[in-house]
């Protein structure tokens, strides 16, 4: 299930829980190029850039996060522009606690 938006009764609230997986439950010398490693960490754009670092330091060999506009796709920041946005002067303070689309106009 991708982190949509969820219609509560104070209106639209955002569901910043991350959808991440990796397949490789039942590789072996016959499976198909579909079997091979699949990665998805999809949220909205408006998560905090916490989620998505807790997200990368979990599961190292995450490649990057897709940024999602309701169900729609509106971006993606890969892991290495994420950690070098981290580590320019005050990254951290700047971007941990902002939404995500702010790292996507960077």
């Amino acid at each position: 299930m991708l982190a949509l938006l969820h219609q509560g009764t104070q209106g639209i609230a955002i569901d910043c829980q991350p959808f991440a997986f990796t397949l490789m439950d039942s590789l072996n010398i016959n499976s198909p190029l579909a079997a091979l490693m699949l990665h998805a960490f999809a949220v909205d754009r408006a998560c905090l850039g916490h989620v998505a670092y807790q997200q990368f330091d979990q599961y190292p060999d995450l490649p990057g996060v897709i940024l999602l506009d309701g169900q729609d796709l509106w971006g993606m920041i890969s892991r290495r522009r994420f950690f070098k946005a981290m580590g320019r002067a005050y990254g951290r303070e700047l971007f941990l606690r902002r939404p995500l689309q702010v790292l996507e106009d960077v």
